[in-house]
């Protein structure tokens, strides 16, 4: 019997060749994270020059579908893409890219680094403190200096505004890009469009090491999707991780 997991190649090309490595998307979230990389991989042009990757976007249904930590999601990814022979990913060659919040696991971040550092082999983590939104709301040109940096004890205490029940980063998102991140209808477009200007404020302003995430903005999304751009698989550093 086949896992319960299904597979849909996200970017299409017009001529197979066995040389393209093959990386599997997986993620905590089932709306905001998907959709966001099905923005960036098929409508923005930011992967157009990449012709050595090909990126399958994972879909969990059954017992696993509500599974969202990370100790999970990296057993799924073993047992049902890794090791399934199904599949057939090339141990030497495919990768799978998890993706994941940090908001709920401050008090455990060496647990979280013992886990990275057990399964980097085949698996490349792409992690946001305190969540994705972070990330989206860098996508807007100097948001980190205009609404970030002005906001920096709210978004690091994340709790949910009174009036919306939304978390504050995610309604920092909705007020001033004027698109819900979780709904099922966004457009996500817009945050495609903007990927560049994430990535370089990322690399500005946000710390790249799993250190004292109560008091520190964190992200690897940026340099981690730089790497996978330019083909660098296997060049994806954690020594930075703290």
């Amino acid at each position: 019997m086949m896992p319960p997991i299904s597979l849909t190649q996200i970017v299409r090309q017009a001529e197979y060749r066995e040389t393209r490595r093959k990386c599997y998307l997986l993620s905590e979230g089932t709306l905001t994270e998907p959709s966001f990389l099905d923005a960036i991989l098929s409508g923005s042009p930011y992967f157009d020059s990449n012709k050595s990757v090909e990126f399958y976007k994972t879909e969990r249904s059954g017992k696993e579908f509500g599974i969202n930590t990370l100790k999970g999601m990296i057993d799924i990814a073993h047992k049902n893409i890794i090791n399934n022979k199904n599949i057939g990913f090339r141990k030497k060659k495919d990768k799978v890219i998890i993706f994941f919040d940090l908001d709920v696991y401050h008090s455990s971040i060496s647990n979280i680094k013992r886990l990275i550092e057990a399964n980097k082999k085949y698996i490349i983590f792409i992690f946001v403190n305190p969540a994705i939104e972070l990330f989206l709301l860098l996508c807007k040109a100097n948001s980190y200096e205009e609404l970030i940096a002005t906001n920096l004890a709210k978004i690091l205490k994340n709790e949910r505004d009174p009036k919306t029940g939304n978390r504050f980063i995610h309604q920092l998102v909705i007020d001033h890009i004027g698109v819900d991140p979780k709904d099922s209808n966004a457009d996500f477009s817009i945050f495609a469009n903007g990927l560049q200007n994430a990535i370089n404020q990322e690399k500005m302003y946000l710390s790249k090491k799993l250190v004292n995430p109560n008091s520190n903005l964190i992200s690897n999304f940026g340099v981690v999707i730089e790497k996978i751009k330019n083909g660098e698989l296997d060049d994806i550093d954690y020594s930075v991780l703290g």
